[in-house]
């Protein structure tokens, strides 16, 4: 990987650390659940006298983690708002990320689940899992044989089709900056939809998957870098998922104009 990216150090430069803020967010949640579910035990052996103020920050830590689960969603959305405000060039390097994903899905023929704007008014780019679109939970369960073997599950094609796609936004980001952002966010949806896989797949095997989509989506931009930063800039302007499409499509002397 490094002959072809030139990367020294893949967790660094890709951005896979989970930021300051999204893991103060997790430990004090698990703090406050476990200090929590410690006050409501000691709480009922204890005086009355005493069990009372153990017993009303026991219900207050369950209700703020209640609240942080149902929240979760706005909360995540505020997080990356932190993130791209605390970043030089935040929003060039959430459009670049995007963008990657976009040229990848096309150029290996999985098509886009939606293209829309999130909550804080960034563009998104949802590929599907596949070329005939996201696979169906129940079909996947029923098809599993007793090695294993999902019948239902994506390909070895399709898995390197999405470690393709997931990968070369993070790589488009660190082609210009030396280093990608919120790059857990990525490995994790890379993640997500490597347990679809018909076979199942260790560890080792997803490194070895998200190495080969980090590879080949840098050669895939190698080979498209103007097409990719007319994208980039389309995304940025709120250009429709037509005219980005037909950015790519164009023929190359006809894009440059």
């Amino acid at each position: 990987m490094k002959a072809v990216t030139g990367m020294t150090d893949p967790e660094e430069q890709l951005g896979l650390g989970i930021d300051p803020l999204t893991r103060a967010r997790y430990q004090g949640v698990s703090f406050l659940g476990f200090s929590g579910a410690l006050s409501l035990l000691a709480a009922g052996v204890l005086t009355p006298s005493l069990a009372a103020p153990l017993a009303i920050y026991g219900y207050a830590t369950l209700a703020v983690n209640i609240a942080s689960t149902v929240a979760a969603d706005p909360i995540d959305k505020w997080l990356q708002k932190q993130l791209l405000e605390q970043n030089d060039m935040g929003e060039d390097r959430w459009a670049r990320r995007q963008a990657g994903r976009l040229i990848a899905a096309y150029c290996t023929g999985v098509p886009l689940e939606y293209v829309m704007d999130n909550q804080i008014g960034l563009t998104v780019v949802k590929p599907y899992s596949r070329q005939s679109g996201n696979c169906d939970i129940e079909e996947l369960r029923a098809s599993v044989d007793a090695d294993g073997y999902m019948a239902k599950g994506l390909s070895k094609r399709d898995v390197d089709r999405q470690s393709i796609v997931q990968m070369t936004g993070l790589v488009a980001e660190y082609k210009k900056y030396g280093k990608a952002t919120m790059g857990n966010t990525f490995f994790s949806e890379l993640d997500s939809q490597l347990d679809l896989s018909d076979t199942l797949l260790d560890r080792r095997n997803k490194q070895i998957q998200a190495r080969y989509g980090v590879v080949a989506g840098y050669q895939l931009l190698e080979r498209h870098e103007e097409a990719f930063e007319l994208v980039s800039e389309g995304l940025k302007c709120g250009k429709t998922v037509q005219e980005l499409i037909s950015i790519l499509e164009m023929p190359k002397a006809a894009a440059a104009e």
